[in-house]
């Protein structure tokens, strides 16, 4: 069973890592704004989860 995990868990690993299809270009001022948004978690889960996916795409 737990080699099955092992296997399992080591192709999740592999799948998981993807090509960006788009770059997207933050201002520093931008980036602050999306990193204050997440950081202090006040705002709705669907807000936090959206201004991730900006800030990923930046790096």
């Amino acid at each position: 069973m737990r080699q099955v995990f092992g296997k399992l868990i080591e192709v999740l690993a592999t799948v998981s890592i993807m090509a960006k299809k788009y770059t997207v270009n933050l201002s520093n001022e931008e980036v602050e704004k999306l990193r204050s948004l997440i950081k202090t978690g006040k705002s709705k889960a669907r807000t936090i989860t959206r201004a991730h996916i900006p800030r990923i795409s930046h790096k």
